[in-house]
């Protein structure tokens, strides 16, 4: 498991000698009342003690608490063939994972010399599962499967897998890194023919001339200056081939299409055991973080460079993870809703609100609200509310918006439905009568029938006495 002050470093992609500092205690901001303004709070954010300031982000929110036992059937399999893993995911937190995702990435393993600070060749990235349901300590079953290249290279390969909710909320693994991964499984592939993949090797890609590491700290840039990414694809093989190349510029990461700024896709030849250099000029950014992808598809093979990087003086504020604390609210019975926050770039950023909604999905009635106004730190703070429902509520939703000077920063809803959480927790009193109307409805109509026949009967009776 890696270090949470690790996991926070890599996440918000920003490192200064003070953050490094300040980043050894999280700082939290947590209050009793409903509606809350600490600008009065000292600027240096320092973690207070006592119920004024609550527990740390880290006391509701574990990094990599969805564990994974995955195993496949054949350790080495022949390039063309499908590389299949089946086993469980498990939530190990109280509270339920909702909108949850599965992405598995696979790598080819490289040499000890070639590894250094860049890490194995990437050569897929896909979602294994979405729509993710888990509650709270339970697990269910889980399948993921990558069809191998024909024209693979041979070699040992490890499947890698991140969970996280909402497309943007890490559970396990960081999936915009090479280097902070979650459950790995090993395996080969071995190839009859001879080697036909192209390559892009991390080894010779730089960001305006200085070589870019994929598993260190993500450099850093004036915001306004021009990045110019390149990329050396090879080709190691006696023939020309043919690849699509595809540059795909995000902000912060490269799970949600709304993140998107930017695509480049070009059709390239290579003559044989031809380097070419290709490139790209980034200079579109709205927030503190740049994400740019590159991938060359050859055939049926792939190779992606996932390049990070940030822009100094850009200060950006991020949601990390709403949610309740147990489900579901039971009458009576004490909950909490939370919800952690972090600027990116900088130490604090002022003039901010949290709001957090607990909403009744079924008459859209309001259970609970939570207002944080004040500044918001580098290092990932908390916002939490703890509150007893008046009634039993399993199907409700949780509604986070993170606003600066009024202006929508984020926005995030969390849906809380029984039947994916727990059945049997379903309220059965609709149903009930339901089927109790239905079977007066069927009882009044067989009462019409018989009264209708007899009516006939009688009249058919009388007609004939006549």
């Amino acid at each position: 498991m890696v270090h949470k002050n690790t996991f926070l470093k890599k996440c918000l992609g920003m490192i200064t000698p003070a953050l490094i500092v300040a980043m050894s205690t999280v700082t939290v901001f947590a209050q009793e009342a409903d509606t809350v303004d600490i600008d009065e709070q000292p600027p240096s954010l320092v973690r207070g003690t006592g119920e004024s300031f609550g527990e740390d982000c880290f006391d509701y929110y574990t990094f990599n608490s969805v564990s994974l036992g995955l195993s496949a059937d054949l350790d080495t399999i022949l390039a063309g063939s499908p590389f299949v893993v089946s086993g469980t995911i498990t939530n190990e937190n109280t509270y339920p994972l909702v909108d949850g995702q599965v992405y598995a990435k696979v790598f080819r393993k490289v040499t000890d010399e070639e590894f250094g600070a860049q890490g194995n060749d990437l050569v897929a990235f896909f979602k294994v599962e979405d729509n993710v349901v888990l509650a709270g300590k339970k697990s269910r079953a889980l399948t993921a499967s990558w069809n191998t290249p024909y024209y693979a290279t041979p070699g040992d390969y490890q499947m890698v897998f991140f969970v996280t909710t909402g497309k943007r909320f890490n559970h396990l693994g960081l999936s915009f890194t090479d280097d902070i991964v979650g459950y790995p499984v090993d395996f080969s592939v071995t190839q009859d023919g001879e080697l036909r993949a192209l390559r892009a090797s991390k080894n010779n890609v730089t960001l305006n001339e200085e070589p870019y590491y994929f598993a260190a700290f993500p450099p850093h840039f004036p915001k306004d200056d021009t990045v110019t990414a390149r990329v050396v694809l090879e080709n190691p093989t006696d023939e020309a081939r043919n690849a699509v190349v595809l540059w795909e510029l995000s902000n912060w990461d490269g799970l949600r299409s709304e993140n998107i700024l930017d695509t480049v896709e070009e059709t390239i030849t290579l003559n044989p055991h031809e380097n070419r250099t290709i490139t790209y000029n980034v200079d579109k950014h709205t927030g503190a973080v740049s994400y740019l992808v590159f991938k060359a598809v050859s055939e049926d093979t792939e190779n992606i460079l996932n390049i990070r990087f940030v822009r100094d003086d850009i200060a950006e504020e991020r949601l990390n993870f709403p949610s309740i604390v147990s489900y579901p609210l039971i009458k009576d019975t004490e909950n909490k809703v939370f919800s952690c926050v972090h600027a990116t770039n900088v130490d604090r950023i002022d003039n901010n609100t949290l709001e957090l909604m607990l909403t009744d999905s079924d008459t859209g009635e309001v259970i609970h609200t939570y207002t944080y106004t004040g500044p918001v730190s580098g290092a990932m703070m908390a916002t939490a509310k703890a509150f007893t429902p008046t009634q039993t509520y399993v199907n409700f939703d949780l509604k986070a918006r993170l606003l600066h000077e009024g202006a929508l920063v984020e926005e995030v809803t969390q849906s809380y439905r029984c039947e994916e959480l727990d059945a049997s927790l379903c309220p059965v009193e609709e149903a009930t009568n339901n089927a109790d109307s239905n079977f007066l409805v069927r009882g009044l109509g067989a009462v019409t029938v018989l009264l209708l026949i007899g009516g006939m009967v009688f009249i058919i009776r009388r007609n004939r006495t006549v």
